[in-house]
C-alpha cells in the first residue's frame, strides 16, 4: 500500500517537519527592524535569513539564492 501525501507528512518526526522547504522556500513577513519598515526573510524553520526595504528587493534577493518566495500573513 502507498501512502498519500497527507499520510507522508503526518508520518514526519518534528525534525523532518522542521527541515520541510529548508532548501526551496523563503517566507516574507512585513515587519519593523531597528526601527526600519521592510520585508524580514524566514528560512522554512523560522530562522531569519535577512531584511530588504521593500518586497521586490526581498523577493530578488530569495531568488538570487535558488530559493522561492512565500508570504506570511
Amino acid at each position: 500500500m502507498t501512502m498519500t501525501a497527507i499520510e507522508r507528512v503526518k508520518s514526519l518526526s518534528n525534525r523532518e517537519f522542521a527541515a520541510l522547504g529548508l532548501t526551496e522556500v523563503a517566507y516574507l513577513r512585513q515587519t519593523t527592524v531597528d526601527g526600519h519598515p521592510g520585508i524580514a526573510i524566514h528560512a522554512a524553520n523560522g530562522r531569519m535569513l535577512g531584511f530588504a526595504p521593500n518586497r521586490t528587493t526581498a523577493i530578488e534577493l530569495i531568488r538570487d539564492n535558488d530559493l522561492e518566495p512565500a508570504t506570511l500573513h
